[in-house]
């Protein structure tokens, strides 16, 4: 259920089946406040018998959204950073804008109001309305920082194994390299 490298996903179903088990790749979207509303996305991978044996401990713990990938065990890992990637970036594209905004005399709560309005045909994604509400109103986590340095680095390295190019995962890698080393 952790963001890990797909083959690291691999390498653990390889050793769950030497020993006679199954190995599903489950990994969460959401953390404990989405866990106590029932409102987890989480991507499955793995032996169908053993998806269908997980699926209501899944459901039990929140699964709100259950999205069977195949198979292929890593395939919901790449989900999990694909998603993971995309939240970084709309991540610091907003507090790039954002402060952008404030320093022209715009108030950032107003914009992310505007902007991530559910009614709105803009950004209306709970990702915006969540994180830009965070950082209009100055809410910084180096622990957020430090996640989000691992996970761009797991999705860099999952791309190059298949020369995938990343250049915006490149530049993520720098300013979260160069946010980590001023604390």
């Amino acid at each position: 259920m952790s963001t890990v490298l797909p083959e690291t996903a691999r390498k653990l179903a390889a050793l769950h089946a030497q020993r006679g088990s199954s190995y599903v790749a489950a990994p969460i979207f959401g953390g404990s406040e989405a866990a106590d509303a029932r409102q987890l996305w989480i991507p499955i991978a793995g032996p169908q018998q053993a998806k269908e044996r997980v699926r209501p401990l899944l459901e039990a713990m929140g699964g709100m959204g259950i999205f069977d990938f195949g198979e292929e065990v890593g395939a919901a890992n790449i989900v999990k950073l694909v998603g993971n990637f995309m939240i970084i970036s709309a991540r610091h594209t907003m507090g790039e804008a954002l402060v952008m905004a404030e320093k022209n005399g715009v108030d950032p709560k107003a914009v992310m109001d505007m902007l991530a309005d559910p009614s709105s045909p803009l950004l209306p994604s709970p990702i915006y309305r969540n994180y830009g509400k965070r950082f209009a109103e100055r809410f910084v986590s180096s622990h957020g920082n430090s996640v989000s340095l691992k996970d761009a680095d797991l999705f860099q390295k999952t791309a190059q194994q298949v020369e995938s190019p990343t250049p915006i995962a490149g530049l993520l890698l720098d300013l979260l390299s160069g946010a980590e080393g001023r604390g």
